[in-house]
Parts: structure tokens; sequence; C-alpha cells
């Protein structure tokens, strides 16, 4: 029998996962929402999901799972107004880039025993670079090869956490099990960090005199380096995410701005080969992340196997696989 999966966010990644289970209809059915009407009248148009509505109740009710695809600054909301419809029987899987605090938000709103579990996407290699956002941007392989981030709490079943495996698998990816601090510390080097040094260095330029004239001159170095601002975590309260990862987020922009302080010295200095030397071992190391990231194919860490000689985390991505506790 089918399992009906409900989808509450339909911007990239809650219309991509629609578009991925669309054609498993021996397995799921699929039901979205989103709270801005005009989104999901053009989501409408796709036919994607099973059905569409603008009502909580009609979209939880009856599910096995109710994602979240909504951004960081609803996240909170949602779990409020859904608790009442919720069951324990009903999984609940999370997409936000922040974990310990959409767990404390759960505990507060949720029912005792329900079953809430990050889900957070690590996607395809071939859509990290695109020019479009939200609607535009879903891909029904947005998560193939890719894997989703998940960590559970003392209520956590192992039936919750094999079901999220299935739901990954029928997406085209996989599950990372890490702890919450883990997680919170990886999500705000390589999501919340990016979206803030981007802020930086957008307000650095076009607070200066010549913006007016520069704005037109800009090209694909500038519009690279400012798009994480096209597509933020959160849909209006910004910043919020970096807020609620504080102490994380902290410690990696200290990184950024000591690298960015021993850059400034170099050039200050006249240092050409420091500067020469620190410039070209980056170039490598990112060309050579790039071209794993892209095949999947990565050097081992030199610290013993991970998951196995073929393994799905060495093999596609190369990072260790947290062993599941006993």
């Amino acid at each position: 029998m089918a399992r009906k999966i409900a989808v509450i966010g339909l911007g990239r990644l809650g219309v991509s996962i629609g578009m991925a289970l669309a054609g498993k209809k021996d397995q799921f059915i699929t039901a979205g929402l989103d709270r801005n009407g005009d989104i999901a009248h053009e989501v409408g148009k796709l036919k994607v999901f099973d059905k569409l509505t603008n009502r909580l109740p009609e979209v939880i009710e009856g599910s096995d799972a109710v994602i979240l695809a909504v951004p960081f600054d609803e996240v909170e909301i949602t779990l409020k107004a859904a608790a009442p419809l919720i069951t324990t029987k009903t999984l609940i899987l999370d997409t936000s880039p922040v974990k310990k605090i959409t767990y404390d938000w759960a505990a507060a709103s949720l029912p005792a025993g329900s079953q809430f579990l990050s889900f957070t996407p690590i996607i395809n290699a071939i859509h990290l670079i695109v020019q479009d956002t939200g609607i535009k941007a879903a891909a029904s392989d947005l998560f193939a090869t890719g894997l989703f981030l998940t960590c559970g709490n003392e209520a956590t079943t192992s039936e919750s956490t094999q079901f999220a495996g299935e739901i990954a698998e029928a997406l085209g990816g996989g599950i990372y099990f890490g702890e919450l601090a883990e997680l919170d510390g990886l999500l705000a080097a390589y999501t919340l960090l990016p979206e803030l040094a981007a802020v930086a260095y957008f307000n650095s330029v076009s607070t200066e005199g010549g913006w007016h004239y520069g704005c037109k001159l800009t090209n694909s170095n500038f519009a690279t380096l400012c798009r994480p601002m096209a597509d933020p975590v959160e849909r209006e309260d910004f910043g919020a995410a970096a807020l609620a990862n504080r102490e994380n987020t902290l410690r990696v922009m200290d990184n950024y701005l000591r690298e960015l302080t021993i850059l400034r010295d170099q050039l200050e200095k006249g240092q050409a080969s420091e500067l020469r030397a620190n410039v070209g071992g980056a170039i490598a190391g990112h060309a050579a992340w790039w071209g794993s990231r892209l095949s999947g194919k990565w050097e081992q860490s030199g610290k013993g196997n991970m998951r196995g000689d073929e393994g799905f985390f060495q093999a596609a991505l190369g990072i260790p696989a947290n062993k599941k506790k006993k």
C-alpha cells in the first residue's frame, strides 16, 4: 500500500521532492502546501503532486511522513501549527540548516514520543551551480547521488530511521547519521558562512562611492560570490539561522577572517611568493574538490575504510558514515 508523504514548503527542495516521487505512485502518494498562493498555483501547473492544498489539516491528515521544506524562520511556527494534527505514528522530517534548535522546538511543540528527524539534503553535484532559484531550480534528480543529514533523539525508533532511509532512497540519495553538534558545525561552515560572506562582500563594494558605475561592470566572479543571497535560508527574518547556530557560526567566521587577514598582510608587505603559494594552493585544492564532487571519486583519508570497501559514503561522497548506536 502506498504511503502518503506531505511536503510543506514548495520552493526548490519541496518541488524537487514532488518531482522525484511523482514516478513512484506504487510506493508513495504526495500532497503539497505552501503559504504563498502564487507559488502553489505555479506548482499546480507542473502536476507533480497528487494533491495541492492551502489548508494544513488537509495536507497532514493521513500522512505517514511530513517533510518540512519551509525557510528556517518558518520552522517553529509550522511545528506549532502542525502539532495538534500530528500523531506519534507520523514521521516528521526537517530539511532546515540548523539542527539543535529545531529539535528543541519539536520537543516543545509536538506530542511526546513524536518521531522528528533531521533530513537536510546534500544535493546532486550537477545542480550545485545554477542561475535559477525556487521552483525554476527544482529538478527530479536534485538529490540523486546525494545524501540527507540525519540524527535522532531518545524517542526515535528504528522504524522511523528505516522509513527515512526508504524515502531518501526513493529520492535518489542516502542517509548520513550524525550527532546534533556535528551537523550544526558542518552546516555553519558549508551553508551559513557562505551566505554571510556574500553579504559582507556585497556590502563592502556596494557602499563604495563608485557603486552607481561599478554595478554596471559586474561580471561572473561578482555574481558567483553573491549567489548565496539569491536563495537565502530564511524568507523574512534574515540572519535567524546564524543566530540560532551562533557558536559554530562565530567559529567558522573567525577562521574566515583569519584567512582574509593573512591575505591582507601578504599584500601589504608585498610578499609575492607567499601570496602566490597561498592563492595557488587554494586554487589547486578547489580544483581537486570540484573534480571529486562531480565524479564521486575521493581520495582515501588514511583513517580506515568508510562504510565498507564499496560503501555509498566512500564511493559517492568520500566521508565516513557514523555507525548506528546499538
